[in-house]
């Protein structure tokens, strides 16, 4: 759980680093964190 903590912030940073071309809408991008985050939730 700890380590999933530590590691959300870095997946934010580096996902823009990543993908500079095509920038998701920010309600998808939002979904698709949530649902990342849910899983890791339910994977911890």
């Amino acid at each position: 759980m700890l380590r999933a903590m530590l590691l959300f912030p870095l997946l934010l940073i580096s996902a823009p680093l990543r993908a500079p071309v095509a920038e998701p809408p920010p309600v998808q991008s939002g979904t698709f964190t949530a649902s990342v985050l849910d899983e890791w939730l339910q994977g911890t």
